[in-house]
């Protein structure tokens, strides 16, 4: 079995010296041999070869025996030294392995690291909420309530109405003239979704089916689209098709429909539901404020590129649950009017509070003496099934790369729990 010794170069830089036993360089290089020989075997595999085959060949096994031998010790160490890694490791072979003989190699690697924490043991914590339930938050609770009741009624002859879906087509001024783009064929407008600027919006209202129209104004200053903001526009419209959608009055009766009594009761019921979430939300506070407070306690900065690192992983998570939604990535980009590096700069601001509070709860997790046990995180890998309404299943089936990302959340929890039994809310 190799030997492996770790020393810590830095918080996040840890440097393995591997020696691997002459047994295991011998199979490594038994393995190789049959593998280049398989490939001699392939037609033109000789010819491949050049004027010293045999040479060549050679160094082939060499150079797939000293790979194999440095890719699975360097595994092997990084899984029973505990370290979780950045990134893989950049892995050269300046030298190679000899029959017989046992093999020595040293290899930086990037690391998760473990950072220094102030003095947390008073760690006091305020945090500013309000628990009062207005009128105004019942209100606003019955709009969402009443926005989800609309009616469509489909080829409506009416009078376009500020709720409405229009089919328009149109072509486009700016300063009198035509620009790329400016021509649209049939396309469905939200009345009310502010796409298009307020005063086109007002020039809709109470035109019809098949009926057409020029609409003239000057685009405010502020409007989203910086290349037309300030400027004359003038739109030749065609209305097509009208979708005329109206919404039910929050009275006496639209209470019954939903099975209450009167219109003050199903309030007084919203009421005290806003007040059992306002509760609920209460704890999730308590929770973000005290994980900031810890973090804020962090002595060591940390390393961009870890940040950077973290940032395009939750980038890629990102385009991925985008096309399982069957969203086009290139389409949302363009609609919102963004770019790739748009969403990473977010993204490495929102990577840049996460990081710094996770490192903080390991460095709590550590200092605590705390330890995880595999009924710890199997508990974590229950919940994740339990909160997505799939089955539980073991540990053990999950990706290698799964379980390191479940060992971390619950390091995590672990730490964030014995946080909120310590810190002091006021």
């Amino acid at each position: 079995m190799s030997t492996v010794k770790a020393n810590r170069i830095s918080a996040s830089k840890v440097r393995l010296d591997i020696v691997a036993e002459a047994h295991e360089v011998d199979e490594a290089i038994r393995f190789a041999d049959t593998i280049v020989s398989r490939l001699k075997e392939r037609p033109l595999g000789e010819k491949q070869l050049g004027v010293d085959p045999e040479k060549t060949a050679r160094n082939a096994v060499l150079s797939r025996a000293t790979r194999s031998i440095v890719e699975s010790t360097v595994e092997r160490a990084v899984h029973d030294e505990g370290l979780r890694l950045v990134r893989q490791p950049s892995l050269s072979l300046d030298k190679l392995v000899t029959e017989g003989q046992p093999f020595s190699f040293s290899v930086e690697i990037d690391t998760v690291p473990l950072l220094r924490l102030s003095d947390y043991s008073n760690l006091s914590v305020e945090v500013d909420y309000d628990f009062d339930v207005t009128d105004e938050d019942v209100d606003d609770r019955l709009e969402e309530i009443r926005q989800r009741c609309v009616e469509v009624k489909k080829d409506s002859q009416d009078p376009i109405s500020d709720l409405d879906l229009v089919e328009l087509s149109f072509e486009s001024f700016i300063d009198g003239k035509p620009y790329e783009g400016s021509v649209v064929k049939d396309m469905m407008y939200e009345m009310g979704s502010g796409n298009l600027p307020d005063e086109f919006e007002q020039g809709l209202l109470g035109m019809k089916t098949g009926e057409e129209k020029t609409i003239e104004f000057v685009v405010p200053d502020d409007f989203a689209n910086e290349q037309i903001a300030g400027k004359n526009a003038r739109f030749d419209v065609k209305v097509g098709r009208v979708a005329a959608r109206s919404l039910p009055d929050i009275d006496e009766a639209f209470a019954k429909d939903f099975g209450y009594e009167s219109l003050d009761f199903w309030r007084k019921k919203i009421a005290g539901e806003l007040a059992q979430q306002r509760e609920a939300d209460y704890d999730g506070a308590k929770e973000a404020a005290a994980r900031k407070a810890l973090a804020d306690c962090l002595l060591d900065d940390v390393d961009q590129d870890f940040v950077n690192a973290r940032a395009e992983q939750m980038f890629q998570a990102f385009a991925t649950d985008l096309r399982k939604q069957g969203v086009s990535f290139e389409e949302y980009k363009q609609y919102l009017q963004i770019t790739d590096e748009d969403i990473r700069a977010e993204m490495r601001e929102e990577a840049a509070h996460l990081v710094r509070e996770n490192l903080a709860l390991e460095s709590l997790f550590e200092n605590e003496g705390m330890s995880l046990s595999d009924a710890d995180v199997q508990k974590t890998a229950d919940e994740l099934a339990e909160e997505s309404g799939s089955p539980s299943i073991p540990l053990a089936e999950f990706t290698k790369e799964q379980q390191i990302a479940i060992r971390e959340m619950t390091m995590h929890r672990m730490a964030t729990e014995w946080l909120l039994e310590h810190v002091q809310f006021v």
